[in-house]
């Protein structure tokens, strides 16, 4: 309850018990402008307040996906590529003969590969991903995990996914163990949400069949440093 009323007339604050105005003699009116103002339900505020919160959220975080990251790709030496791919045609056709092989790939040597890949196939498009044409995927390996960063367009956006896991291998093939997950500079919180950038990682890939083949091929895996080793076996092999 306001102390004092305002003059509607002159604007003399008044006690709260009088009828008139003490100075001009003008009928008070109750409540006044600034009694209705003072009686605001302060929910509405709150409200205020929440939808404001929602909406810089909501243009914060589409701001965080739209902000690439940045991506070095490796100038491509067309022969080593070449070569590296024959060695790809090479390891399939032994594990389609029930053989063993055991490889280790630099990381250099696969990014240089995969460079010249997507190059070659003017960017691999996938329905199921939007229609996002990959642009540009780099690898990188230590002892203690492996991290993919891919880039592509999304109509005029460009957007990037970038994952980190520990991969590992069993008679089944590779793993990723995706443990991070990034779209944008937006980091994916919850398991959920990491799984659904995975999944979208994989319907990018889907062109470069070869490739996705021979990761089920693989049975062991050790990381190093900007290396991989592994060693794959065909099925019958894999089974003794």
């Amino acid at each position: 309850m306001p102390s004092s009323l305002i003059c509607p007339q002159c604007g003399h604050e008044n006690p709260t018990i009088g009828m008139f105005c003490v100075k001009c003699g003008a009928r008070m009116v109750a409540p006044t402008v600034r009694q209705r103002r003072e009686s605001i339900p302060i929910g509405r505020w709150l409200f205020a307040l929440l939808r404001a919160a929602v909406l810089v959220a909501i243009f914060g975080s589409i701001a965080l996906i739209c902000w690439p990251l940045p991506v070095t790709e490796p100038q491509v030496n067309a022969a080593q590529a070449e070569r590296f791919g024959a060695r790809l045609i090479e390891i399939e056709r032994t594990l389609q003969q029930r053989g063993t092989v055991v490889e280790t790939i630099p990381d250099e040597a696969l990014n240089n590969y995969l460079a010249w890949r997507i190059r070659e196939s003017a960017g691999t498009a996938s329905e199921s991903a939007f229609m996002i044409s990959l642009k540009a995927l780099v690898v990188d390996t230590t002892p203690e995990r492996m991290r993919a960063v891919l880039a592509g367009r999304w109509g005029p956006l460009q957007l990037t996914f970038e994952v980190k896991g520990v991969p590992s291998a069993d008679e089944s093939g590779a793993h990723f163990g995706l443990y991070y997950a990034r779209l944008g500079h937006l980091t994916l919180p919850g398991k959920a949400a990491r799984d659904w950038a995975a999944d979208k990682f994989r319907q990018v890939l889907s062109g470069l069949d070869r490739e996705l083949r021979l990761l089920t091929a693989i049975r062991r895996l050790d990381l190093g440093e900007k290396k991989v080793r592994i060693a794959l076996a065909g099925r019958s092999a894999a089974g003794g």
